[in-house]
């Protein structure tokens, strides 16, 4: 009777064989954490106005225009802006710092005077 005694070593064997691949499959349930921020450099800009009206029965006429930048990254960006606005003025900032996963709103302004002949311009504002 020796044969179904529990200190036999092929039972303890097999006690210790399905023991690990227990943990082994227990351990492939836990949930993995993945990093949410990225790791390489980008910027999102977004403007509010699509389309933009003058005035053109005035001297001057100017509009805002909104936009936000934002940082999905984990580091801090400085960000630069360029502007191609055609005819019109362009009054806005040249650059920024936005910090890591945050954004930033900045106003930009267009400025026509009566010497821009009427019609339609494509504005980018691009960063």
């Amino acid at each position: 009777m020796a044969w179904l005694s529990r200190d036999s070593g092929v039972e303890r064997w097999l006690e210790a064989v399905l023991s690990v691949g227990f943990l082994l499959v227990l351990s492939m349930a836990v949930p993995v954490a993945y990093a949410q921020q990225q790791i390489f450099p980008a910027i999102n800009l977004d403007c509010v106005e699509a389309d933009i009206e003058f005035d053109f029965t005035t001297i001057t006429d100017d509009v805002l225009v909104h936009c936000t930048v934002e940082n999905p990254t984990a580091y801090s960006e400085d960000v630069s802006f360029e502007y191609d606005v055609g005819p019109m003025a362009v009054s806005g900032p040249s650059s920024m710092t936005v910090e890591a996963d945050s954004e930033e709103s900045f106003e930009v302004e267009l400025r026509v005077d009566k010497t821009v002949e009427v019609g339609a311009y494509e504005v980018t504002i691009s960063a």
